[in-house]
């Protein structure tokens, strides 16, 4: 094998290629530090939704009726509703 070939052969070490294994840690590295922005994007959202006087946990509740099926929230309050009566908290 000439010295070409051989370095265009992929490296393996204990029958794993470690180049495709590095490929995969960097992009999973640079995932997790997007992950951290966008994490950190949402904080300071929330805390400038706070700041004007929303509440964040109703916003946090929104977001994740949103999510939802239209007919499902519906499902779930009623749900909600009805047992919020047969426990007396009917409002």
């Amino acid at each position: 094998m000439s010295e070409e070939t051989a370095e265009k052969a992929p490296k393996t070490v204990n029958g794993m290629h470690s180049d495709l294994l590095q490929g995969i840690i960097d992009r999973l590295e640079d995932l997790e530090t997007t992950k951290k922005g966008v994490s950190d994007d949402i904080k300071a959202e929330k805390a400038a939704a706070k700041g004007k006087g929303f509440d964040v946990p109703t916003i946090n509740e929104l977001i994740k009726l949103r999510k939802k099926d239209p007919v499902t929230v519906q499902e779930e309050e009623l749900l909600l509703a009805t047992y919020k009566r047969a426990m007396g908290m009917e409002i």
